[in-house]
C-alpha cells in the first residue's frame, strides 16, 4: 500500500496519508487538510469500481431511453389512429350532408315548379321562394368546422414534440453505444 508524505500547512509537521484518505488531521496542531489526488493516485480496484459504476449508469440510461422511445411511439400510434378515425367520421358526415343538400335542392325546384304551375304564381315570386329554400339548406348544413387538412394538422402538432423526444432519446442511446455520453 502506497503512503504519501505531506507537510501540514499550519505547522509544517509531516503527515502520512493513506491512498483511501480524502482528508487528514495533523497530530501536532489538529489542523485538518484536504488531500487532492490526481487520477494516477487512484488505486486499481477504485478505478475498476468507478468504471463498473459508469458502465451501469450507461446501461440504465440506455434502457430508460429505449422504454421512453417505445412509449412515445405508442402515443404517436394512438394519435394516428384518432386522426384516421376522425377523418373517416368526417367523410361519413360529408356523404350524409350531400344527400340532405340534394334533397333540399330537389324540394326547392319542386316547390318553385308547383308555385309556377298549379297556383299560377308569377315567376318573380316563385324563384325567390326556391332561393329561400336553398339558403335554408345552407343554414341547416352549415359550413364544415373541420376539414381533413385541419384534422391532419392538429395530429401533426400533437406528434411533433413526441418526435423530438424520440430523437433526443435516440441520441442518448447512440452516445451510450459509441461511448460519447456526456
Amino acid at each position: 500500500m502506497k503512503v504519501l508524505s505531506l507537510k501540514c500547512e499550519n505547522c509544517g509537521a509531516t503527515l502520512d496519508v493513506d491512498h483511501s484518505m480524502s482528508s487528514v488531521v495533523c497530530d501536532y496542531c489538529r489542523g485538518e487538510q484536504l488531500v487532492e489526488r490526481g487520477e494516477e493516485d487512484i488505486s486499481l480496484p477504485e478505478q475498476e469500481e468507478m468504471l463498473a459504476d459508469a458502465s451501469a449508469n450507461l446501461i440504465m440510461k440506455r434502457m430508460a431511453s429505449e422504454r421512453a422511445i417505445e412509449r412515445f411511439e405508442s402515443d404517436i400510434l394512438e394519435i394516428c389512429e384518432e386522426r384516421d378515425s376522425n377523418i373517416q367520421a368526417l367523410q361519413g358526415t360529408e356523404s350524409k350532408q350531400g344527400c340532405l343538400g340534394l334533397s333540399f335542392l330537389l324540394v326547392g325546384i319542386a316547390v318553385t315548379l308547383i308555385l309556377l304551375d298549379a297556383y299560377s304564381i308569377p315567376l318573380w315570386f316563385a324563384i325567390p321562394v326556391g332561393f329561400i329554400l336553398l339558403v335554408l339548406m345552407g343554414v341547416f348544413l352549415g359550413p364544415r368546422k373541420e376539414t381533413e387538412k385541419t384534422i391532419a394538422a392538429k395530429a401533426a402538432a400533437k406528434m411533433a414534440p413526441l418526435e423530438e423526444q424520440i430523437a433526443r432519446h435516440q441520441a442518448i442511446i447512440d452516445s451510450c453505444d459509441y461511448g460519447t455520453a456526456s
